[in-house]
């Protein structure tokens, strides 16, 4: 009974010996490492084939409505505005009333040039008189041509000057009745009535009513093309208005915005000068494109973009060119195919078990 304990004993520890002999050996003989990164345990990770989308990079703006042909309508000299004769916002004509001057200063300068008439029409019969006593003279041979020509001659200077004098009061009483200097749309009233104005001040504005653009500003990347660029205005009701850039103006604002023109037939059709708007310019716009969900695209340390495929059970890491960012999608301009599968969550843990395996990190 006792050997037979001992023998037992003995396989035992033979047993025993060759187990921990198999597992030195595993664990000093690693099996070789496989390309990619093989998932260490049953887990995957899911999967989806890239999809096509469409993505658009935008700029806001903000601006307003503009005539392409808009006349200031100014104050010919100093005065008080007596009445206005228009409502604004409203359509006039060339020609068409729109204020008249008075005051003070206006009927001082009128009663100046009608004593300036009336006193060259006093001289003037002074001056005709002579002309007749010179003429009798000089019948009676008691004076020279020479005095004739140079009565004559004063007569004419003092007629001269009344007719002066009577263009300059008519010229005068017909400039205080303001009128509009051309067909349009009246806004942008800067003066009230019985207000005293100086000469040259900017009365009324006087717009083409469907001769239209928009003044837009707004601060686009650098070295952008804006020229061409189709834009969209929201408006009040919300719908949209289309309209293409047909100018970028070299001035800026005072922070520094772009400023552009606005222009295109709905603009004409359903705006409004002087009517503030916004909207949006479109500076890129790509049709169908491969895209990927965010959760897809992993960054290394210099932000270069990467992607895990699934082949064959396990995950190759692929770099990839990313473009725009658009409502959960991103866009993926080169590095993958349509027939891919993508890793779309657990991309980053995939990245970092590849990241120890190839700097040997410890976990």
């Amino acid at each position: 009974m006792k050997r037979h304990t001992k023998g037992l004993l003995a396989f035992v520890a033979v047993v025993a010996i060759l187990l921990v002999a198999a597992w030195y050996r595993r664990s000093w003989n690693p099996p070789p490492a496989t390309k990619g990164v093989p998932a260490p345990s049953p887990e995957r990770f899911p999967t989806a084939r890239p999809q096509r989308r469409d993505f658009t990079l935008t700029v806001p703006w903000t601006g307003h409505v503009a005539s392409k042909r808009e006349v200031h309508v100014v104050a010919p000299f100093a005065g008080r505005i007596v009445s206005q004769a228009f409502v604004t916002g409203t359509q006039v004509q060339r020609g068409t009333l729109l204020f008249i001057l008075g005051g003070p200063r206006v009927a001082r300068r009128v009663a100046a040039l009608a004593r300036r008439r009336k006193a060259a029409e006093g001289e003037l019969r002074l001056a005709e008189r002579v002309v007749a006593a010179r003429k009798e003279a000089l019948s009676m041979k008691m004076a020279t041509r020479e005095e004739l020509a140079l009565a004559a001659l004063r007569v004419a200077r003092i007629e001269s000057d009344r007719t002066e004098a009577e263009q300059e009061l008519a010229a005068l009483r017909d400039a205080l009745r303001i009128r509009s200097p051309a067909d349009g749309v009246v806004l942008r009233r800067r003066v009230n009535v019985g207000q005293d104005i100086e000469g040259g001040v900017v009365l009324v504005d006087v717009l083409a009513p469907r001769d239209l653009r928009v003044v837009a500003a707004l601060f686009p990347p650098a070295d952008a093309a804006l020229a061409g660029r189709k834009a969209t205005i929201r408006m009040a009701d919300g719908n949209t208005v289309s309209a293409v850039v047909r100018k970028v103006l070299p001035a800026r604002t005072p922070l520094g915005a772009t400023l552009l023109w606005l222009e295109g037939e709905e603009v004409n059709r359903r705006l409004e000068a002087g009517e503030p708007v916004e909207g949006n310019l479109t500076l890129v716009a790509r049709r169908q494109v491969l895209a990927v969900p965010p959760g897809a695209v992993v960054r290394d340390a210099s932000e270069r973009p990467f992607v895990f495929l699934e082949q064959g059970g396990s995950y190759r890491k692929q770099a990839v060119e990313t473009g725009l960012s658009s409502r959960g999608w991103i866009e993926i301009r080169k590095g993958l195919a349509e027939g891919d599968e993508v890793v779309i969550r657990g991309a980053y843990e995939l990245f970092y078990r590849d990241f120890r395996r190839i700097y040997k990190v410890a976990d």
